[in-house]
């Protein structure tokens, strides 16, 4: 007589049930931060593979638990508040970001100048906290600013240290974005940027 027993590696995972409500939703905030741009309704929901008019329902929600945000000139929906917190959230749990965190504190506090931590993003790095030392900061630079690569101190360390492939499809991003990065031209950064 042959022994079956079976373990549990051997039993296929129960698919769990879900809602599917959450996941349509969840797919236009996916198609949002595929595209990486604000989109109007229509791309938005052609992008999520809805109609527009089930899209909207959908918008309606998100929006009024902040997770989207409806530009008031334009129309086209971008990333709400709530979605910026859990991203942030994410990267707080990060070893690397908690390992930093005290190190940037501690500089800020002995140089007395602005200590900016960045991580690499889809555009490039990206501010994610900022520890502000006695002197004032005379750039506009707040958490979730992107830093240009070729024209800020915080780029130019990305370069010379980063993934080369990520840094390729950084620049490539970057030329599209023009001068709405920071160090970009007309938004000159000190050098403590």
């Amino acid at each position: 007589m042959q022994n079956h027993e079976v373990s549990a590696d051997d039993v296929p995972p129960k698919a769990q049930r879900g809602i599917q409500s959450v996941e349509v939703g969840g797919r236009l905030l996916d198609a949002l931060a595929r595209r990486r741009k604000p989109l109007g309704l229509s791309e938005l929901a052609a992008a999520a593979d809805l109609s527009t008019a089930q899209a909207h329902t959908y918008l309606v929600s998100l929006t009024r638990l902040a997770l989207v945000k409806r530009d008031a000139l334009t129309g086209n929906y971008e990333p709400g508040p709530l979605s910026l917190r859990l991203g942030l959230m994410s990267i707080e749990r990060q070893p690397a970001y908690r390992a930093a965190l005290p190190h940037a504190a501690r500089l800020a506090e002995a140089v007395g100048l602005s200590v900016a931590l960045s991580v690499p993003g889809v555009l490039g790095p990206t501010i994610v906290r900022i520890e502000h030392g006695g002197y004032p900061l005379h750039v506009n630079l707040h958490v979730g600013s992107v830093m240009s690569l070729d024209t800020t101190a915080t780029g130019r360390v990305f370069r010379a240290f980063g993934d080369p492939a990520q840094l390729d499809a950084m620049a490539a991003s970057q030329a599209g974005a023009g001068s709405t990065l920071a160090g970009a031209e007309g938004d000159q950064p000190t050098s403590d940027a």
